[in-house]
């Protein structure tokens, strides 16, 4: 079937053709205008490429990709953009803050917790004496509790579980963190899921 093809054939022959040139700048470059396509699908399966082969890091890139994971109507392309931003970008105060608007501001609570989850595991990975590592943790710590007694969020079931291991990435910090939360006798369900 067609998409059968395009899981397994299209992203494989990607890949290839990425490889076949150093950064693979040709087929990146020929993906780019795709991000701004009117049609959802078209936009949808540029990110998602580029989530196979890499976004370039580019400041073109990074407005499109910004601007796709704050007003997209896809949520799928918001949360394929915010991927991209992570990796393709890293920890950057521009990044950084887009992860913070789509954490508060995001109409989907799917698309919330991948965003604090991006932005925790790309913090996660700076040196540990660095203070917007300690900042970011702090952060993600406080979005956790929403998971807490008279949660209300639509991933109520599962959300607190990709954040739970997002905080784990900060090593012992993150591992303290959690077991704070735990003792929180006051909150049954913030320390159940902790």
């Amino acid at each position: 079937s067609t998409f059968q093809f395009h899981t397994r054939a299209v992203p494989e022959s990607l890949k290839k053709l990425a490889a076949a040139e150093p950064g693979g700048t040709t087929l990146k470059t020929l993906l780019i205008p795709h991000l701004s396509s009117p049609r959802t699908q078209i936009r949808e399966l540029a990110i998602y490429y580029f989530t196979l082969i890499g976004a370039p890091a580019t400041s073109e890139v990074e407005q499109l990709l910004t601007h796709i994971s704050l007003h997209d109507k896809s949520e799928y392309a918001r949360e394929l953009a915010i991927v991209n931003l992570r990796s393709s970008f890293g920890a950057t105060a521009a990044v950084a803050e887009t992860m913070r608007t789509i954490m508060q501001t995001d109409v989907s609570h799917a698309v919330q917790v991948r965003a604090a989850t991006a932005f925790a595991v790309m913090h996660a990975r700076l040196p540990v004496e660095e203070l917007l590592r300690d900042q970011a943790l702090a952060e993600v710590v406080t979005f956790f509790r929403q998971y807490g007694d008279g949660c209300r969020r639509t991933d109520c079931e599962w959300g607190w579980r990709l954040l739970g291991n997002a905080i784990l990435e900060f090593g012992p910090a993150g591992e303290e963190s959690l077991k704070f939360l735990m003792t929180d006798a006051a909150n049954r369900n913030l320390s159940d899921r902790a």
